[in-house]
């Protein structure tokens, strides 16, 4: 109801106006509802938020008249009156969900190795519920996810995964039908709350076990269904799927081009999606499947006389409200990226098995008469290819290749691609889903514009916007109208460059995509990749891999404890309530603790008078460089080890990858910790490092190389760190500054820090080199040159109170003294006229040397050096 529509609401609830309007009122918003049970009501009290009978809301009007917001549009469940000006930013924003008033629920399955390891065939599929009434922010969370039920393996359902899903739709008919009694704490009153499972999200093999519609044969595309334009290829022994000319104008030029295409005229309009009393009236042509396993094997039907795709009736359809739904099941956006950005790769680097360009696919253009000048030519009874447009020479491919390895990102932006290149065949193996993504639209259409003529290079491009814009976070008709004629002509133009074998369905999916969103709204809360990390926290819980669906529920029912504990506890750290990696708001009070990779903002002043005070407070320990007197970085007293006076950690990864993070800082605990410390308290002081280092969640993960995956980059450089912090140095040099540093100031003050460090060891640096690397090409020329160098030029020492002869460090507990462990604090640099900060700077670098011409101290106010203080 609009709002002009509206105003009757105001006159007197006794006038024939009033009773007339608000009958008819009723009337509309009952007929919608199922057997015209119950609506909102938009009484004062109930606000448009409490369903009740249709007597109850009648009488609740009449008594209170309506609310002043319902009645200006505000009210609370008033979507219908939003006016978002064309934009689809969220999911309540599509056109086929915008008239409904109840809690709106995805369902995501999907199928997962919970072991991580191929070589082993076991698959299990949790049936996920993720409400859609969250804040967009909220609703992708995990902690707000329902794994409903597991499906156990070793084997996947198939097409009986009804039999699993039928107490799941029980339930949910029964959420739709009667509800249930709900608690409102805003207006303290029960109401009744009802669910609709809006559509499912999953693979394209799972679209056919819960659609009910084969994604394999002739009738592949769910959308297309009877009218889809299939092909069969005699020597590819697989279909493939062309007629894009059908997304075209009717007057477009290419619809009477026979040459570039199937020596055709296309005639034919675009296919119509079946509705779900289409599909109803379909499923009574056939009877519903047997369950279970078949003692005998299925009769094959008959492909020439089979005009669908149907191999059962889905369980979906029991749902009342299904058969009403615009969209049922989603396109994943996701796997279709990941497989066309496969096959474009596959075919222009020529990769074997991924190439869609083979003597095979030759052979059936040859069978078409199509690109007579593409044939095969036989040889000496060997197959001969031309060149085609999009063929690469083998300096065009190691262009490619050198591209993706030498690319860099930002952090967090994509994985490290380079291991993932290998330059001496010229291929890309191993990329996962995002880094399909990240390629496709940002970096494919970088890297082929110089090595591809234009008919190439435009379509991909176009290609690569497309899936650039249908990923946007908001998306307005107008644009989704255009994308959707575009999309049409994109495809067009790759059939008339690239091979009949290169168009499999995941090359024909794309041209529903932007319909599908107009109803749907956005892609980023329909697509797998949220569902994808969330398989990978299920992975996390089996222990017990005899038993891994068992250890997986006991994990999730923890996790949901832990999760609705948290929330009542507000002086205890949780993953709710600590601040964001890359948090810049402004704090009031500064950290008890500071971790090496947060980053420091507006809490830095406070943090350094606070660093100061206790400074001036305790009594120091400084370091100084001497030439005559030597004495080793550790000393040992009663089972404890003191600080090492410096430490340092690399860029480079000299893991161990078959072994796991724990493992890892175990065996270095075990190496480099003295003999006599105690088991317990060595393995406490790991504990508390990879606490520290936020490794909790990768510890029993592999380090990986290059053929096995496992850590991040991020997390294996903080494995590298807590390997270095376990002997507690008092200074600890990283090869690239962190963000606890300032951008600029980092850099200047770590070359300096090192420059005097390698110096007075012995190991002057040029000024163009960095000191890590000079160090490694010392150690890698003569080894025992810089080990006797090294032995004789040790010269750093520690200068304590007379009245402090040991270290306090040295006598604490393991376990207290790894908390202590990473107590990091920053030092700015003051300026020249605060002298009181300025001396307690001084005694900080005292004994340390500068070269002023050239590796100076940065002079900016702010700049930090990192030092390790206890």
């Amino acid at each position: 109801m609009a709002h002009d529509d509206r105003n009757w609401m105001r006159l007197p609830r006794s006038s024939d106006e009033w009773q007339k309007k608000f009958k008819e009122y009723l009337n509309s918003i009952f007929e919608g509802t199922y057997q015209g049970e119950t609506a909102a009501c938009p009484c004062p009290d109930c606000r448009n938020m409490l369903f009740e009978s249709r007597i109850i809301v009648q009488k609740h009007v009449i008594n209170r008249g309506f609310d002043e917001s319902f009645i200006k549009g505000e009210g609370i469940g008033d979507y219908e009156e939003e006016d978002n000006n064309g934009v689809l930013e969220q999911t309540g924003d599509g056109a086929g969900i915008n008239e409904m008033l109840s809690t709106l629920i995805k369902g995501a399955i999907h199928g997962f190795n919970p072991f991580g390891m191929l070589n082993i065939t076991y698959t299990t599929w949790p049936v996920i519920l993720i409400p859609y009434n969250l804040p967009p922010w909220l609703c992708l969370k995990q902690s707000y996810w329902m794994m409903s039920m597991l499906i156990p393996g070793p084997k996947s359902p198939g097409m009986n995964i009804d039999v699993y899903l039928e107490p799941l739709v029980d339930e949910l008919k029964q959420l739709w039908i009667h509800g249930v009694k709900a608690w409102d704490a805003k207006v303290k009153r029960n109401f009744t709350l009802r669910a609709i499972l809006l559509w499912t999200i999953n693979d394209f093999p799972a679209y056919a076990m819960l659609s009910g519609w084969s994604t394999k044969g002739k009738f592949a595309c769910p959308y297309c269904h009877k009218d889809t334009e299939y092909l069969w290829l005699k020597f590819g022994c697989k279909h493939c799927y062309l007629g894009h000319r059908r997304w075209l104008t009717p007057n477009h030029k290419w619809r009477r081009n026979k040459i570039s295409f199937n020596n055709k005229v296309e005639t034919r309009e675009a296919p119509i999606p079946l509705t779900g009393a289409q599909v109803l009236q379909q499923y009574d042509s056939f009877e519903q499947v047997t369950f279970g396993k078949m003692s005998k094997k299925r009769k094959q039907r008959d492909e020439e006389t089979r005009w669908h795709n149907w191999r059962k009736k889905s369980i979906f359809f029991e749902l009342p409200y299904w058969k009403d739904l615009l969209v049922r099941h989603n396109l994943d956006v996701m796997h279709i990226e990941k497989n066309i950005c496969d096959s474009i790769l596959g075919t222009l680097l020529d990769i074997e098995g991924k190439s869609k360009d083979s003597v095979k696919a030759r052979l059936d253009m040859q069978n078409l008469g199509i690109r007579k000048d593409q044939h095969p030519i036989i040889k000496n009874d060997k197959y001969s290819l031309p060149a085609s447009m999009y063929s690469l020479g083998k300096e065009q491919k190691a262009f490619l290749c050198k591209f993706l390895e030498g690319v860099k990102m930002p952090d967090g932006y994509a994985s490290n691609i380079r291991r993932c290149v290998n330059m001496k065949e010229c291929k890309v193996s191993g990329l996962k889903t995002h880094d399909c993504h990240v390629i496709f639209q940002k970096l494919l259409p970088i890297a082929i514009r110089d090595i591809l003529p234009d008919d190439v290079v435009i379509p991909l491009i176009e290609l690569s916007r497309f899936f650039n814009a249908i990923c946007s976070k908001e998306l307005s008709m107008d644009d989704l109208e255009s994308m959707s004629k575009s999309i049409g002509e994109t495809l067009c133009r790759l059939e008339m460059v690239f091979p009949p074998a290169f168009f499999d369905i995941m090359m024909h999916l794309p041209v529903h995509l932007a319909e599908e969103a107009k109803l749907g709204g956005p892609v980023c809360y329909r697509w797998m990749y949220p569902v994808e990390r969330y398989l990978r926290t299920l992975k996390g819980y089996v222990r017990n891999k005899s038993h891994p669906e068992g250890s997986i529920a006991e994990g999730y029912i923890s996790e949901e404890c832990m999760t609705f504990c948290s929330r009542f506890l507000e002086d205890v750290d949780t993953k709710f309530n600590r601040p964001e990696r890359h948090e810049s708001a402004a704090v009031v009070e500064p950290p008890s603790e500071l971790s090496i990779l947060a980053r420091l903002t507006t809490i830095r002043k406070e943090l350094l008078s606070r660093h100061f005070q206790q400074r001036q407070e305790e009594e120091s320990c400084h370091l100084q460089f001497e030439d005559d007197e030597e004495e080793d970085d550790t000393y040992i007293d009663d089972g404890h080890v003191a600080p090492a006076v410096s430490a340092y950690v690399t860029q480079d990864d000299n893991l161990i990858g078959t072994v796991t993070a724990k493992e890892t800082i175990s065996y270095s605990a075990r190496l480099c910790l003295p003999d006599k410390m105690p088991m317990k308290e060595k393995q406490a002081l790991v504990e508390g490092t990879i606490i520290e280092m936020g490794l909790q969640d990768c510890a029993n993960s592999v380090i990986s190389n290059w053929h096995l995956r496992g850590i991040s980059g991020g997390e294996k450089r903080r494995v590298s760190i807590a390997l270095e912090i376990l002997m507690r140095p008092r200074l600890l040099f990283l090869d690239d500054h962190t963000r606890v540093w300032q951008v600029m100031a980092g850099p200047s003050s770590h070359e300096s820090i090192s420059r005097a460090f390698f110096a007075q060891a012995g190991f002057p640096c040029p000024l163009m080199r960095n000191p890590s690397d000079h160090f490694l090409r010392c150690i890698n020329s003569d080894f025992d040159k810089v080990k006797a160098t090294l032995k004789g030029s040790m010269k750093m020492r520690y200068y304590m109170n007379a009245q402090q002869k040991v270290d306090e460090m040295a006598r604490l507990p393991s376990s207290s003294a790894a908390l202590e462990n990473c107590r990091y604090c920053c030092c700015e640099q003051p300026s020249s006229g605060d002298s009181t900060v300025a001396g307690q700077y001084q005694n900080n670098l005292k004994g340390l040397v500068f070269d002023n011409q050239n590796d100076e101290l940065p002079k900016i106010s702010g700049d930090y050096i990192l030092e390790k203080v206890f």
